[in-house]
């Protein structure tokens, strides 16, 4: 298991009016579980897509076990 960090991390896709995340901050210590819930388009699918390395951060970072993931 590792420990999963956002730190101000935004996403906003080309051509879109407004960000689909703005300035998210989240810490998942190793071993806890975490359910992700929110209204239609509240941004989980790209929070997972972030994490999974399909959608580049615009900003901020994403860190596991302290390594910068999203460093293109």
């Amino acid at each position: 298991m590792s420990d999963v960090v956002f730190e101000r991390v935004s996403c906003q896709y080309v051509g879109a009016p407004r960000p689909a995340i703005s300035g998210f901050d989240l810490t998942v210590a190793d071993g806890e579980l975490l359910v992700l819930c929110g209204a239609t388009e509240s941004g989980k699918s790209t929070v997972l897509r972030m994490l999974a390395g399909l959608v580049p951060p615009t900003d901020g970072r994403i860190l596991v076990n302290g390594v910068d993931i999203a460093v293109g």
